[in-house]
C-alpha cells in the first residue's frame, strides 16, 4: 500500500499561545512563486536558506487561530517545490512557566530524544542549528542546569536582548525565558522538519505544546520509567491526554513514526519506478511526482538502486534500468490472449512487449530473456 498523508488531527487543551517560523527554500527554483504574505504570516529574509524566505506568524496566537493560519498557509504553498534546507521553529508561550519547569521540559525532551529523532527528517538530527542536550547535562539537578543556561542572571528587558543570553542552537532553546516581561517569554523548539503539509505542521506544533504542558508536572516526569522507547513516550503522552482532556497527540506521534520509518513496500517501489521510467527525474522531482515525503522518497530510491532497478544518470536524475510497463498494461495483454484463445493474438501484440518488463516481485530484478 502506498502511504498517504492521512495524519490524525490532534486537539490540545492549552491556553498557551504559539508562534511559528517556517523557512521555505526552493533550491534552484523560482522563489517568486512564494507570495509576500499569507493570511496571518509575514515574510522575512533568512541568510541560512539561500534561495527562499522565512515565514513567521504575525504575533503569537492561541492554538485555535494557529490552526486556521496553518491551514491557509499549507493550502497556498502545496504546489511549491520545498527543499529540505531550512527549519521549522515553534515558539510556545512561557507565561506561568518557572525556571524549574524549563529544566523538566529540557529533561523530558532529551529523555525521548532518540524517539523524537525518528519523527523528523534525518537532516534535523545532529544539526548544528538544533543540537541536542547531552544527557549528562541533567545529572547534577535543577539548579546547576538553570545556572548553565544563564537563567539565573538578571532578566532582560526585551526579547532581542534575551536572544543571545547563551547558545540558542539547541533543540529546546530557553533564551527567551530570560525576558523580564512574562508575557514575552517563550520556549523555542528548533528541531522540526520543514514541511508544506498541514498534518505535519499542525501535529508537530500540538506535540510540542503537549510536552510543554506535561513538563509542569515534575513528579510525573521524575517518575517516568527508565526506558526511552516509543511506547514509553506514547504512554506518558496518553496519560497527560486523559488528564487534560486533549486528544490525538498519541495517535499523531504513532502515525508520524510509522510514516517516516516504515520500510517501503512493493506498491511504493512500483509507483516510484513507474514515475522514473516515464521520464528521468531527481529526488525532489520524484517526491513531488508521487506525492511522498522527501525522507521516505530517499529510502525508496535507495531500495530501487540496491535492487538495480534504477541507476543515477547524468546530473541528479535517476533512470529506470529496464523497460517498465504498468501492471495494468500487462493484464490487458493477457486478457486479449484469453479472449482470442490463440497464439496469434499474442503474436499481434506490438513487438515492444517482448522487451524486459519490471512489474511485480520488485524484491528481485527482472530476469532478461534467454537467461
Amino acid at each position: 500500500m502506498v502511504r498517504i498523508d492521512n495524519a490524525p488531527v490532534p486537539d490540545v487543551q492549552s491556553h498557551r499561545k504559539v508562534g511559528l517560523e517556517i523557512e521555505i527554500a526552493v533550491g534552484s527554483g523560482d522563489a517568486s512563486v512564494l507570495k509576500a504574505t499569507y493570511p496571518g504570516w509575514s515574510r522575512h529574509c533568512d541568510g541560512s536558506i539561500g534561495n527562499g524566505w522565512e515565514y513567521v506568524f504575525d504575533g503569537p496566537v492561541l492554538l485555535s487561530t494557529a490552526k486556521t493560519r496553518i491551514t491557509a498557509f499549507c493550502t497556498e504553498v502545496k504546489d511549491v517545490n520545498v527543499h529540505q534546507r531550512g527549519g521549522f521553529h515553534v515558539h510556545v508561550q512561557g507565561i506561568n512557566y518557572s525556571k524549574d519547569d524549563c529544566y523538566w521540559l529540557a529533561f523530558l525532551y532529551t529523555k525521548f530524544q532518540g524517539v523524537i529523532n525518528n519523527l523528523v527528517a534525518p537532516s534535523r538530527v545532529g544539526n548544528t542549528y538544533c543540537r541536542s542536550y547531552p544527557p549528562a547535562t541533567f545529572s547534577r539537578g535543577v539548579a546547576p542546569f538553570i545556572h548553565n543556561v544563564c537563567l539565573t542572571q538578571q532578566d532582560k528587558p526585551t526579547r532581542y536582548a534575551a536572544k543571545h543570553v547563551t547558545g540558542r542552537y539547541r533543540t529546546v532553546n530557553l533564551n527567551m525565558m530570560a525576558c523580564a516581561n512574562e508575557h514575552e517569554r517563550s520556549i523555542e523548539f528548533r528541531q522540526g522538519s520543514v514541511s508544506k503539509r498541514f498534518g505535519v505542521v499542525w501535529g508537530w506544533t500540538c506535540f510540542l505544546v503537549a510536552l510543554t504542558e506535561m513538563a509542569k508536572f515534575h513528579d510525573k516526569v521524575r517518575a517516568l520509567p527508565n526506558t526511552c522507547s516509543l511506547e514509553a513516550m506514547l504512554d506518558a503522552i496518553h496519560s497527560w491526554e486523559v488528564a487534560s482532556g486533549s486528544t490525538g497527540v498519541t495517535d499523531w506521534v504513532r502515525w508520524r513514526h510509522a510514516y517516516l520509518n516504515q520500510k517501503p513496500d512493493d506498491a511504493e517501489l512500483r509507483k516510484a519506478l513507474e514515475a522514473i521510467a516515464e521520464s528521468p527525474v531527481g529526488l525532489y522531482g520524484l517526491s513531488r511526482k508521487i506525492d511522498i515525503n522527501l525522507a521516505v522518497c530517499r529510502r525508496i530510491i535507495e531500495d530501487l538502486k540496491r535492487q538495480a532497478l534504477i541507476f543515477k544518470g547524468s546530473g541528479s536524475a535517476y533512470r529506470a534500468s529496464y523497460e517498465f510497463k504498468a501492471e495494468a498494461d500487462l493484464l490487458a495483454m493477457v486478457a486479449v490472449a484469453k479472449t482470442k484463445n490463440t497464439l496469434a493474438a499474442v503474436a499481434a501484440v506490438p513487438a515492444e512487449a517482448d522487451r524486459p518488463i519490471a512489474v511485480a516481485g520488485l524484491t528481485q530484478p527482472p530476469v532478461p530473456e534467454g537467461a
